[in-house]
């Protein structure tokens, strides 16, 4: 019996459901997205009409568009010949100078972990069967309040200890605290930042580009991630611009 358009659609929304739960093709997929970023990041500054920079982006797309393939047409031999392919576009890559030796080997080697995860996932690409994940029947029961039960002793006392808008003294001294700030502490904090923000901006100029790890081997005491909303909040303000996503992230002066 043949399905109607409408069917099939609902069909396709319900196998993409179940296979979203599936963590072997969640992985796989986000690492195959990842190295994309890669391929692309380490290839831009190659001539458009390289074949190399071009056969590199194509073949790396083409493999996150096989993993997204859910069907018998696609097998770990297929998946493993599309790697080792880009592998040996890596390979000449290298040798011929395009690609620097660190992004080839950080590159290649994950390649490399890539196939052994797929080759040791053998059934599971290729498969007409869709893995149904464990969370996919998770529902969520709802909370259905008996209204016959007496509300809990401790939800009493603390009904009974909330402070309302009539207790007006309690609030006003609420307010008092909340208000009051400490102002040596918080002028440090301000001057810290200042002077972070000033260190930030002068290994900019020292430097075209920094990434985070560059600004962490400067300014000490605070973390990364502290160091990365502070670029943010810098080129949020104009003052400096963003290339890249995630660890190829790299900053430099508007």
């Amino acid at each position: 019996m043949s399905l109607n358009p409408s069917q099939k659609d609902t069909t396709l929304q319900m196998e993409s459901a179940l296979v979203s739960h599936n963590p072997v093709y969640m992985f796989a997929c986000t690492k195959a997205e990842r190295l994309v970023t890669a391929i692309h990041l380490m290839t831009r500054h190659i001539g458009e009409r390289e074949v190399l920079r071009t056969s590199l982006r194509r073949e790396s797309v083409s493999l996150l568009r096989l993993l997204h393939v859910h069907d018998e047409r696609v097998s770990e031999d297929a998946l493993s010949e599309r790697i080792q392919l880009i592998k040996s576009l890596l390979d000449a890559a290298f040798h011929t100078g395009l690609i620097s030796e660190v992004n080839y080997t950080v590159v290649r080697k994950e390649y490399d972990a890539l196939d052994v995860f797929l080759r040791s996932k053998r059934g599971v690409f290729g498969s007409t069967e869709t893995v149904v994940g464990d969370t996919f029947f998770d529902v969520p029961e709802p909370e259905v309040l008996d209204s016959t039960t007496p509300p809990s002793p401790s939800l009493t006392a603390s009904k009974k200890t909330t402070p309302t808008i009539k207790d007006k003294t309690l609030l006003k001294g609420q307010k008092r605290r909340e208000t009051r700030k400490p102002h040596k502490t918080s002028k440090r904090i301000v001057e810290r930042k200042n002077g972070r923000r000033n260190t930030i901006l002068d290994l900019m100029k020292r430097k075209k580009k920094v990434s985070v790890r560059d600004v962490a081997d400067v300014v000490v005491g605070v973390s990364e991630k502290t160091i990365q909303r502070e670029l943010l909040a810098l080129v949020e303000e104009g003052i400096a611009i963003k290339e890249g996503e995630r660890r190829w992230s790299t900053y430099s002066l508007a």
